[in-house]
């Protein structure tokens, strides 16, 4: 994401200056996960979600986009997943369970 090695990281954390680049990435991740924790989203396994052309959100970062939208889209996704599965749920009450077919391939 941050397109960097371990060694110039160690130098960040002993106070060596961010590039402004890097450090423009870095304040916009936090921000996303701050927006994300604020929705009541604190999963880390939404890292690793798919949701835009089938990328996650770092992959997305690593791309150029904006972490704070995609975080955005994502959290807006989620809050609208239980909506749909209810209102799913309630078209397919009452209805009997479909029996498998199975059938030998040729």
């Amino acid at each position: 994401m941050f397109r960097t090695s371990i060694d110039q990281i160690y130098k960040w954390r002993n106070s060596e200056p961010m590039p402004r680049q890097k450090a423009k990435i870095r304040d916009d991740l936090v921000s996303a996960a701050k927006h994300i924790e604020a929705a009541g989203f604190g999963n880390d396994r939404l890292l690793f979600r798919r949701f835009i052309d089938g990328k996650t959100l770092p992959v997305l970062v690593h791309d150029g986009g904006s972490a704070c939208e995609a975080a955005a889209l994502l959290v807006s996704y989620l809050e609208q997943e239980p909506v749909e599965r209810n209102r799913l749920h309630e078209r397919l009450a009452g209805r009997e369970p479909s029996t498998p077919m199975y059938f030998d391939p040729p």
